[in-house]
């Protein structure tokens, strides 16, 4: 288990690799039998697929600007948006920014700029709230504005959680630290577990659910509605909002079938159900949003989300 000090070590080192801490995170997620670890550094290393929604760390609060046009030549350049022209329930959406990239991807973009960076506007936003702005002028180019340091901020993020990971082990097991490597030095899967969401997914609300709970929502078998609709009502997720998406499955499961992924209705309800926590709607932990219930469903439909 002396892996773990190494792990332990890098973080502390300056200009570390995050990736590569990352990959001995695999590791020791095997050696430690950790699902959780296992799954949580394979999205940090490989992206955040489209149906899995990422960690609260790594969604930011951003600001936007646009270029306008009006009559007679009139315009703005790289002006601020007023975002609370927008409808509310979209709000959320343009004031943050959510970053699924690899860390390595990340790393790649601040090798290559440390200025700022423009996440596009989809244009069916400007087609539809573009005259609602400024008076008298359309939005015909929107974006919003990802600074350096931000990026940065991710990276720092990851590794601290690394860091912070292993010193709770190292608390529980000092003997971990140690060269040797005997099956008496390793911790249980529950301790681990426990470490893990603290850490990693660090507050409170979120943990209370999602250590109680993890256990469940990786055990759902194929089919079994009755252990999928028991775990989202115990998470908080109002009953007419599991009926929705009983009826979303229903509908994606020929596209689910076809393409061994979430169907197109089944991620629009966790998107969703995203914006319903984000806004305080329904009373559900984030991280149990944003990464709990996407695998309990692909559990349930037979998927994976590895």
């Amino acid at each position: 288990m002396s892996l773990l000090k190494t792990i332990r070590d890098e973080t502390l080192k300056r200009d570390c690799d995050v990736a590569g801490i990352l990959r001995m995170c695999k590791v020791l997620a095997i050696a430690l039998e950790s699902r959780e670890l296992e799954l949580w550094a394979g999205h940090e290393l490989n992206g955040y697929p489209e149906e899995v929604p990422p960690p609260t760390y790594r969604v930011l609060k951003v600001p936007s600007k646009g270029h306008f046009s009006g009559a007679f030549g009139s315009g703005l350049r790289n002006a601020d948006i007023p975002i609370h022209v927008l409808p509310e329930d979209f709000q959320h959406i343009f004031r943050t920014t959510a970053l699924k990239e690899s860390v390595g991807a990340l790393q790649e973009l601040l090798r290559r700029s440390d200025g700022n960076f423009q996440v596009p506007w989809p244009m069916e936003a400007l087609a539809l709230y573009g005259d609602a702005m400024y008076e008298g002028l359309h939005c015909v180019q929107a974006w919003k504005v990802l600074t350096a340091g931000s990026v940065h901020g991710v990276l720092d993020a990851v590794k601290t959680k690394v860091l912070d990971f292993t010193l709770e082990l190292q608390k529980a097991h000092p003997e971990l630290m140690k060269d040797t490597d005997t099956q008496s030095d390793k911790p249980t899967q529950e301790e681990v577990k426990n470490v893990f969401h603290t850490t990693i997914y660090g507050s409170v609300g979120a943990i209370a659910n999602a250590s109680s709970n993890f256990s469940q929502n990786v055990s759902v078998e194929a089919g079994d509605i009755g252990a999928l609709k028991k775990l989202l009502k115990g998470e908080g997720v109002p009953d007419l909002a599991v009926a929705e998406l009983e009826e979303a499955m229903e509908q994606d499961q020929d596209d689910s079938k076809k393409t061994g992924k979430l169907g197109p209705r089944v991620k629009a309800w966790l998107g969703t159900l995203l914006l319903k926590v984000g806004n305080g709607t329904w009373n559900v932990a984030l991280e149990t949003a944003s990464s709990l219930i996407p695998v309990a469903i692909a559990g349930y439909l037979g998927l994976s989300l590895g």
